[in-house]
């Protein structure tokens, strides 16, 4: 092969693979965007939530110091905020009850799914899934959810349990550019180690 061929090839190589990582790379620092977290669940968090990569963070309005959690999806790890004391813990995403994503990721796991195609809400394409619980031939537990396909986090659902129904959704989101500051721990935070 001639050369000036071969560093052709090279250099072509070296730009599909520059390409894909671009792509790639461009598909995490894009997902980002912020919304209003409404709900009508009893002691929910309503306020804002913001989402960077695989990290999302939830602002509660009820609070002084605002910010209530951040959460890491991929780490399953979930950082609480105390603004009484200004401490915060780290607990499982999963079991961490002022976070209603990762709870209610936990509870549909061990219900029937069923995938009810895609829909847009809130100006995303979200993927609708169905989950219920049947006892004695009947329906006593119903969760639809709506994921974004995009995003990969729950913009809204609603549930009827046997003793409660209610919902939570991302509303007015803005899709863009977010502050990276937003994730580090405020300063004044120290952690609080939790006893088992």
């Amino acid at each position: 092969m001639n050369p000036v061929h071969k560093i052709l090839s090279v250099i072509n190589r070296q730009s599909i693979l520059l390409f894909i990582l671009f792509f790639l790379t461009g598909g995490i620092v894009n997902s980002q965007l912020s919304a209003d977290l409404v709900s009508n669940q009893p002691n929910a968090p309503t306020g804002k939530f913001v989402l960077l990569g695989k990290r999302y963070r939830i602002e509660n309005n009820e609070h002084p110091a605002k910010i209530l959690l951040i959460s890491n999806i991929e780490t399953n790890r979930t950082i609480v905020f105390n603004p009484k004391d200004s401490t915060y813990i780290i607990r499982n995403r999963l079991e961490t009850p002022s976070d209603p994503f990762g709870t209610w990721d936990l509870f549909c796991d061990d219900l029937q799914s069923n995938d009810a195609g895609t829909e847009i809400i809130n100006g995303l394409e979200c993927r609708k899934t169905i989950f219920n619980k049947l006892s004695s031939g009947e329906e006593v537990i119903r969760i639809v959810q709506w994921k974004s396909v995009k995003y990969g986090i729950t913009v809204k659902l609603t549930y009827n349990l046997p003793q409660s129904e209610g919902f939570f959704e991302l509303t007015n989101i803005i899709e863009g550019q977010v502050n990276e500051e937003l994730f580090e721990i405020p300063s004044f935070y120290k952690r609080r180690r939790v006893m088992r």
